[in-house]
């Protein structure tokens, strides 16, 4: 593979949904990449890891891996691929959820307790939700790659998020470019010179204005094995309104 600092946009046309009943993570994109590697492979080690068997995407495993990222690190080796930069605006998504069992119910058995609407009780009583609602138009990732790796994989990407199957976070158009002023640490820091990702405690010497936090550090970034003492990028880089799920 041919490695280049590379600038990465993600076009969406629908709003793109971030968890709020859940921990809030970054969306990184050596997750993305390692997510649609293992699509394409019919592998599904990206969604349902087995810490036991699926570490052949972890980054000390490559470049072997086929992951087309390059690696940083001596101890806890990461992928040099940063957060993802949130072009846009960002509101909130709210509706009702009603399990199918309820529907069923009502009419299997008209005599049951039901609220008006068909709506039943305990486990069959419909829930409102919210959701916090990114309304961007794109998203920007920096990394350092295969340009040609990465175009062929993204081209299998519809959605980004939570509720894609639903149409949220739909993913219309992206662009793969070279970087023409890449700076010192492209893909891990920022242009300011601060975590671009989150970055392991034991291989990075803290600078000026750094923040410590308890965070994933590769992918999948659910996984609670792969949380550690690390760097953590500037929640004003990854998350624009992080006060809207607090």
């Amino acid at each position: 593979m041919v490695y280049r600092n590379l600038i990465v946009k993600v076009r969406v046309v629908s709003p793109v949904l971030v968890p709020l009943r859940t921990r809030q993570y970054p969306l990184c994109f050596d997750a993305l990449v390692v997510a649609l590697l293992a699509a394409r492979r019919g592998n599904p080690a990206a969604f349902r890891y087995d810490p036991a068997r699926d570490t052949e995407y972890l980054p000390e495993n490559g470049p072997g891996n086929g992951v087309p990222l390059a690696v940083v690190g001596d101890r806890r080796p990461v992928y040099a691929a940063s957060v993802g930069v949130y072009v846009g605006e960002t509101g909130t998504y709210s509706w009702v959820k009603r399990p199918p069992e309820a529907c069923e119910l009502a009419v299997s058995d008209p005599g049951a307790r039901f609220r008006t609407g068909g709506e039943g009780s305990g486990k069959y009583r419909a829930w409102a939700e919210r959701q916090g609602c990114m309304y961007v138009r794109e998203v920007v990732f920096r990394c350092v790659g295969d340009a040609g790796v990465i175009r062929d994989l993204l081209s299998d990407l519809r959605g980004i998020g939570i509720r894609r199957n639903s149409g949220f976070g739909e993913v219309v158009a992206f662009s793969v470019v070279e970087e023409k002023t890449p700076w010192e640490g492209y893909g891990v820091l920022t242009r300011k010179g601060r975590p671009a990702r989150p970055l392991p405690l034991v291989d990075w010497e803290g600078r000026e204005g750094w923040v410590q936090g308890v965070m994933a550090t590769r992918p999948p970034y659910w996984y609670t094995g792969h949380v550690e003492p690390c760097w953590v990028p500037p929640i004003s880089l990854w998350h624009p309104d992080f006060a809207m799920v607090g």
